[in-house]
Parts: structure tokens; sequence; C-alpha cells
């Protein structure tokens, strides 16, 4: 993925959206032509009409006939995400988005997307199975986050998608089998060129996202948990601390 040149509607539709989401751009503020759009970046009207294409169905802009282009009244607003503890970063997520499973099911190690980190963590072999559960995100409508956890068979086999429509599975696996991780190893990176996460996210393969990764273990020591979180950058910022 190294050489994949980004597309330009690409470029265009990620300059275009921070400037929205960071104020540039009022609330009902006509955006320039595409006339203007297109000199200033140096592209095609049909490019410029792809990013603003892309922009209204995450209902940031609104297309009006014969007028042009103009910020929604109400644009989504970047979320400051505060990123520490596992716990933390779940409670938060929890009170600014509403959740979508997508997934509960089991599946061969071999068959996911990571499957010599889990056979290294859980300790099991790349023909048995694991829990694999996949949730979204939205700000009102639009998917900013994946969030994608592995945890054994057994435990994923005890787990109803009624228990995960609403709340963390934190939460779900202290509730209904009084487990709960007693220490956790955290990373953030960025990452992209993933085809199954672009697709649930409804992103570009292409489009860089922050992943938190995160591994999880039970008071025993017993390996608990692997949870992927991708984000869309353009709606989370990192908060280091305060002096």
């Amino acid at each position: 993925m190294a050489n994949v040149k980004i597309p330009a509607y690409c470029q265009v539709e990620a300059d275009l959206r921070r400037g929205i989401l960071r104020g540039q751009f009022s609330p009902m503020q006509r955006l320039p032509t595409e006339e203007d759009l297109a000199r200033e970046f140096q592209v095609s009207k049909i490019t410029i009409r792809a990013a603003l294409a892309n922009l209204a169905a995450e209902g940031l802009v609104i297309k009006k006939h014969g007028k042009g282009t103009f910020v929604a009244k109400n644009p989504i607003k970047k979320q400051v995400v505060f990123i520490g503890d596992v716990q933390s970063f779940v409670q938060h997520a929890e009170k600014e988005f509403k959740v979508k499973l997508l997934a509960l099911e089991t599946r061969r190690i071999r068959d996911t997307r990571m499957p010599q980190e889990l056979t290294d963590f859980f300790q099991l072999k790349s023909e048995d199975r694991i829990g694999v559960i996949h949730r979204i995100r939205l700000l009102k409508r639009t998917p900013v986050m994946l969030i994608e956890n592995f945890l054994r068979a057994e435990l994923a086999d005890r787990l109803t998608p009624d228990d995960l429509a609403v709340e963390p599975l934190q939460r779900v696996l202290k509730k209904k089998l009084g487990l709960e991780f007693a220490r956790s190893e955290t990373y953030l990176e960025s990452v992209s060129g993933d085809p199954d996460v672009a697709k649930m996210l409804g992103a570009d393969i292409i489009a860089p996202l922050f992943l938190y990764h995160g591994y999880l273990w039970l008071p025993s020591g017993e390996p608990f948990e692997v949870a992927n979180i991708f984000m869309q950058p353009a709606y989370f910022k990192y908060k280091l601390g305060t002096t």
C-alpha cells in the first residue's frame, strides 16, 4: 500500500472536512464555487463534486440547487477523546456515540486479520476458534469508530446480540459472567489499507485511521481480550494532558 497514490478527491475531501470541523467555515456559510475550489486545489470539477458528495453524505454540507453548497446548520463538531486506560476510553465513547452491533461470531484464528498475534496472546493454535465482535459507534448517522474485540470462544458463546446492543463489552462481561480485567496494555498508531475495516466504517481503503490497540488480562494473569478501536481521525484529538 505504500506506493498507492491517494486519489485527489480524498485529499480535497479531507481538507474541506478539516476546515468545517475546526470552524473555518461557519454553519450555513456558502462554500466557494466548484470552479473556485477546482482552481484552488488544482483539480477538475469532477473531483470537487466527488468530494462534496461524500461530505454531503456525512451531513457536513448541503447542496442547494442553483445556489451552491453550504455548510450544514448543525455540522458535526470535532470530539475530543481522552485516551488513557481502556476503561476510561470506553466510558467516554459510550457517552458520546450511539452503538450498532455488526457481528457476534466465532471463527478460526487463522481466518482473522491478525492470526499470529492472537495465537501468541491467547496461547492457542491457528485452527482454534476465537470470539469476534464488531460494533460501530456513530456520531449522528456517521460511522466514526469501529470496535473489534477478540476473546475466547467459550466466552463469546455465552453472549447474545441483545447483550451488546447498548452496553460496552466490559460491562456485559462483568454483569453476566462476573469477569473483569485487572491489567491492560494499550497502544495508539496510525493505520490504513485494510479492506474489511474500511468497508465497515464506510471509509476509503487508503484513508488513514487511528488505531487504539489493547491487551487485557484477568486478575489471575490469564489473557482475557484483545481490543482494536479504529477511529476516523477527523473526529478525534489525542489529549496528552495539562500542565
